[in-house]
């Protein structure tokens, strides 16, 4: 489990217990019900993509409440340390609030203190540890410039501030880092057997269509048949949004092919009108697939495409077509 599928739970349960008091809903399995984007859907929405649609009920001073208590309460046992959940809170933080001039004083704080103060910080001040989590469940839907936060960073001598919390939470990626990482890796290995091109992109989809766990990781840890196949089926939205951005942003592939003007179309228009299948004719799949994985080593990039989507006004778009990609606020905040 990724750190964002961990906290996102952990508020997605603090949601529901919320709503079942105040009788919002009668049941947990009415709560459940709304994991599905409508009466008709199948497809049931990860635990993080459901804070992203609903952050700003979960956005809510006693959810914040009862989260902060349990993050520091020494009697739970959390798969992460309460310092690396601080760190993980602090880099949202600041690339949040950078610019802020009442935050002068915190911003100095974070700059100057050591991780291990900064967490009894967190633990000790609960004013202080609210405004982390607040602003993290805020990030959700928050569009930051993180090109301009680390520009003025550099030029009012603050570098060293981003550096560090950057290094501090470097070994953490995000959910969608991770499974793109597992696609990009499956062709990396085929191309290292010695298979060409076109056969490394064929044999990866085929991987990707019989069984997204190939070494057996997802079986090891317990999870199911239906849990894997919305593995895929958010993966494949990753893929799309990585590429929909790439495409409206200047692409990385400069071609006038006529398969490859096919392939952008068709990933445009499945965006926008909220489509997401992969596509059947072969040449378009593959090159759908190359052009995530060149995009994939190509992270200043993806920075500037994500940065130029939110300056044009099509966040809303992505959005809707892939809530998770609020997500990607920990890899980009990463140099």
């Amino acid at each position: 489990m990724s750190i964002e599928e961990f906290l996102a739970e952990i508020f997605v349960d603090f949601y529901e217990q919320m709503m079942l008091a105040t009788g919002e809903i009668p049941s947990s399995e009415e709560f459940d019900l709304l994991f599905y984007e409508d009466d008709d859907s199948e497809e049931q929405m990860s635990d993080c993509e459901f804070v992203a649609k609903y952050c700003d009920e979960i956005n809510n001073e006693e959810i914040i409440d009862g989260v902060y208590y349990y993050l520091i309460d020494d009697g739970c046992d959390f798969d992460f340390s309460l310092e690396k959940m601080v760190s993980h809170f602090v880099i949202d933080y600041i690339y949040n609030n950078y610019g802020n001039k009442s935050l002068v004083t915190i911003m100095n704080y974070l700059k100057k203190t050591d991780i291990k103060d900064v967490t009894e910080f967190f633990r000790s001040n609960e004013y202080f540890g609210k405004s982390l989590i607040e602003s993290y469940i805020k990030n959700y839907e928050a569009d930051v410039d993180y090109e301009e936060v680390r520009e003025n960073a550099t030029n009012n001598g603050d570098q060293e501030l981003i550096d560090k919390w950057n290094r501090l939470s470097a070994d953490y990626c995000s959910l969608n880092e991770m499974l793109r990482r597992v696609i990009v890796g499956l062709y990396d290995y085929y191309v290292s057997t010695g298979c060409d091109d076109i056969t490394a992109l064929s044999n990866t989809w085929a991987y990707f269509y019989r069984d997204f766990d190939p070494v057996g990781e997802l079986d090891n840890m317990g999870v199911d048949f239906d849990t894997k196949q919305r593995y895929k089926a958010y993966v494949v939205k990753v893929m799309f949004a990585d590429v929909y951005e790439d495409i409206l942003n200047g692409s990385i592939i400069d071609s006038v092919n006529v398969y490859d003007r096919i392939t952008d179309n068709f990933i445009v228009t499945s965006v926008n009108f909220n489509m997401c299948a992969i596509p059947n004719e072969e040449q378009i799949r593959n090159r759908f697939l190359k052009h995530f994985i060149l995009l994939h080593y190509e992270k200043e990039k993806r920075i500037k495409n994500r940065t130029q989507t939110i300056k044009e006004g099509r966040g809303e778009v992505l959005k809707k077509f892939h809530p998770g990609h609020a997500l990607d606020v920990i890899d980009f905040a990463k140099k």
